[in-house]
């Protein structure tokens, strides 16, 4: 059985560069998820930070002020962990690009 790990070493990229992509994917697609807690979650005590936001969309009304407020909060943990580790992103994103 031929693994992912395998095929970027025939291609030449690294096992790091190829587990940081893995990784980068699945936290943008747990962080991103909106569809699964809106259909599940019926408790308001347990939504996630998208469906708390998408209360600021009423039916023919958006709330411009708290909903602007309420992304620039959710943005905030975002570029603390960008800031914190970008020294290792930047060197994930250089070995990937030289062959």
């Amino acid at each position: 059985m031929i693994r992912l790990q395998d095929i970027a070493e025939m291609a030449g990229v690294s096992r790091t560069t190829v587990s940081n992509v893995i990784n980068g994917n699945t936290n943008m697609r747990t962080w991103n998820d909106f569809t699964m807690p809106l259909v599940l979650l019926s408790d308001e005590s347990q939504q996630t930070l998208q469906l708390a936001q998408y209360v600021f969309k009423k039916q023919f009304f958006v709330d411009y002020n708290l909903a602007f407020a309420s992304y620039l909060l959710v943005l905030i943990p975002v570029l603390l962990v960008y800031l914190f580790c970008q020294k290792w992103i930047m060197n994930g994103v250089v070995a990937g690009a030289v062959k």
